[in-house]
C-alpha cells in the first residue's frame, strides 16, 4: 500500500484526488486567520468530497477553506503547519490514515497520543469505534520485576473471562485480531480489531470451552447463532463495568504489539508472560476540548449527498413512511410515520445500490432482522452524520406529518399571553414499549428540533435497577435540527 506523505501540502494535494477526506488543523495555530470569531475551537475539522471545490490549495502557507457561518459564506485561511491528522480514500478499498505526530496540539496534554486516539475514535476517525473501550498496555519495571508480586496477574483466559462475567458488570470483552487474510485488501472503515462481548445475561448463553475454543450462544431479537474463539487468538479480556482485565502479548493484535515490540529488549521479555493486567486509563486532557466543524454549504443533490456520507462511514437517512412507490417489508413501517434507514452499521454490509428513481438498502427491522428496503428520492428529506458534523436537508420534502407540526409550533398561541409551546409529539412512545416515537421542539427562527426514535430489535433484558416486569428493547434514538419548511 502506498504510503501517505509526511508533508502537509503533498498530503492534502494526494488526498484530496482521491475522493472523501477529513482534515484536522490545530485550531489555535496562530497562521489561522479568517476563523468564526463567537467560536472558540481547538480543534478544527474540515470534511471534503473528491469534487469538492471549496477547498483551495495556495502556494502560499495556507490553505483556504469556504465554510457556512449561519447564513453567510465565508472563507477560513488555515496554516498548513497547523495541519496533524488526515484521513482518505488511499484506493478503491483502502482507507488511509495519517497523524503527524510532531504537530498534534498540545491541547491533548498530559498524553498527547493517547488522547489524541481517544478523540479519533470518537469522532470516527480511528481505528475502533466511537465509545469503544480504552485498553492501556503501560509496563513498568515495577510490573516485570522478578520478584514482583504476580497475585493481580490472570494467566488463564477462561479463568479472566469468568471473573469479569461474574463481577457486577457481568460481561466480558475480548480484542481479538480481526486483520484480513493475507491478500484480501481491507475496506473503508473495516475495523482491525474485534472487540466480542459476552455475559451472563439472556443474550448469551452457554460460555464454555471445548477443544480450546471459546464458545457461546447468542440471542438478538428471535434471532441465535453460535460463536466460537480459539482461546490462544484472544489478546487482552476486560470488565468493562470497572475498567480491570488482563492481556498476553503473544496474541495481541499488530497494531497494538507495534510499539511494544519497537522496544525489542522489553518484547523479548513480554513474549513468554500471560496475563498481565491491564494499566489504568490515561488521564483526560486537562480542560474540554472545542471541536469546530467548518460547515460546507449545504448538498442539492439527493444522490451525491448521499454517496459521500455513505463513503465516510456511518450515515442515517431520514425518509417519508407513507410516501409513494416506497417498497417495505411488512415489518416496516406499522406506525411509523418517518423511518430511519441506518447505514453503515457495524457487522452490517448496507448492500447500498442506487437506481435513477431512488437507492435500495438491507437496514434492521423494529425486530432486529435484516430486510431490504427500496426507497425513491422524493421520500428522502434529510441525510447526516449521526454526530450532526455533516449533513443535508430538502425542507420542500419534509414529510406532511412534520410540516403539520412545524407550522403549529409557530402559529399556535397558548391562552396565557400567546407563549409558543415549547414542543409537539407528532405521537408518543406507545404504552406498550415498542419504542417508536416522533416529536417537534420548536426554535426561534420558525424550524425546530426534530426528535425520533426506533426499534432496532427485539425484547432484551432489563437494567438490574429497572422496575419489576419493565421490558426492554433495543431503540435507536437521534435528534436533527430542521430548517423552516417550505412556506405553500
Amino acid at each position: 500500500m502506498q504510503e501517505l506523505p509526511d508533508d502537509p501540502r503533498e498530503l492534502v494535494t494526494l488526498l484530496r484526488n482521491r475522493g472523501p477526506m477529513t482534515l484536522l488543523f490545530d485550531g489555535r495555530h496562530p497562521g489561522n486567520e479568517a476563523l468564526p470569531t463567537d467560536d472558540n475551537g481547538d480543534i478544527i475539522r474540515i470534511d471534503c468530497s473528491a469534487s469538492d471545490e471549496r477547498l483551495t490549495l495556495t502556494p502560499g502557507a495556507q490553505v483556504h477553506i469556504r465554510y457556512l457561518h449561519g447564513e453567510q459564506l465565508k472563507v477560513a485561511k488555515l496554516a498548513y503547519s497547523a495541519l496533524f491528522f488526515a484521513s482518505g480514500v488511499m484506493n478503491p478499498t483502502t482507507l488511509g490514515r495519517k497523524v503527524l505526530t510532531d504537530r498534534v496540539p498540545a491541547c491533548l496534554d498530559p498524553q498527547r497520543m493517547v488522547n489524541l486516539r481517544r478523540m479519533l475514535n470518537q469522532m470516527g476517525l480511528g481505528p475502533a469505534r466511537p465509545g469503544s473501550l480504552e485498553w492501556n498496555f503501560l509496563i513498568t519495571n515495577e510490573l516485570l520485576a522478578s520478584d514482583a508480586d504476580r497475585r493481580s496477574w490472570c494467566p488463564d483466559r477462561l479463568e479472566a473471562v469468568q471473573r469479569c462475567i461474574d463481577s457486577g458488570s457481568g460481561h466480558a470483552v475480548l480484542m481479538v485480531d480481526a486483520s484480513p487474510p493475507p491478500g484480501q485488501a481491507l475496506m473503508p472503515g473495516q475495523p482491525t480489531i474485534n472487540e466480542i462481548a459476552i455475559g451472563k445475561s439472556s443474550n448469551w448463553q452457554n460460555v464454555t470451552v471445548q477443544a480450546n475454543q471459546l464458545q457461546w450462544t447468542e440471542h438478538r431479537g428471535d434471532q441465535q447463532r453460535s460463536m466460537s474463539v480459539p482461546l490462544r487468538a484472544i489478546g487482552a479480556i476486560q470488565d468493562p463495568g470497572v475498567g480491570q482485565g488482563w492481556w498476553w502479548p503473544e496474541s495481541l493484535p499488530q497494531e497494538q504489539r507495534q510499539q511494544l515490540q519497537s522496544n525489542a529488549e522489553l518484547w523479548s521479555m513480554l513474549l513468554p508472560m500471560a496475563g498481565i493486567p491491564l494499566a489504568p486509563p490515561v488521564p483526560l486532557p486537562a480542560g474540554n476540548l472545542q471541536i469546530l466543524t467548518l460547515a460546507p454549504p449545504p448538498m442539492t443533490d439527493k444522490r451525491e449527498a448521499l454517496e459521500t456520507l455513505a463513503r465516510s462511514g456511518l450515515c442515517v437517512v431520514l425518509v417519508n413512511a407513507l410516501a409513494t412507490r416506497m417498497q417495505l417489508p411488512p415489518s416496516l413501517p406499522g406506525r411509523a410515520r418517518v423511518l430511519i434507514v441506518p447505514l453503515g452499521l457495524m457487522n452490517l454490509r448496507p448492500q447500498l445500490q442506487f437506481q435513477a428513481d431512488g437507492f435500495s438498502a438491507q437496514m434492521p427491522d423494529f425486530e432486529g432482522k435484516i430486510v431490504q428496503v427500496q426507497i425513491p428520492w422524493h421520500a428522502v428529506f434529510l441525510i447526516a452524520s449521526p454526530d450532526g458534523t455533516r449533513h443535508a436537508w430538502w425542507p420542500q420534502d419534509y414529510p406532511e406529518v412534520i410540516v403539520t407540526a412545524l407550522h403549529a409550533l409557530r402559529s399556535v398561541h397558548k391562552s396565557d399571553g400567546g407563549e409558543l409551546p415549547k414542543e409537539l409529539n407528532v405521537f408518543d412512545l406507545d404504552p406498550a414499549g415498542d419504542g417508536l416515537g416522533l416529536g417537534v421542539e420548536r426554535a426561534p427562527d420558525g424550524g425546530g428540533n426534530l426528535v425520533i426514535s426506533q426499534p432496532m430489535g427485539g425484547n432484551v433484558t432489563p437494567p438490574p435497577e429497572a422496575p419489576p416486569g419493565s421490558v426492554a428493547r433495543l431503540v435507536l434514538q437521534l435528534s436533527f435540527r430542521l430548517p423552516p419548511p417550505v412556506l405553500q
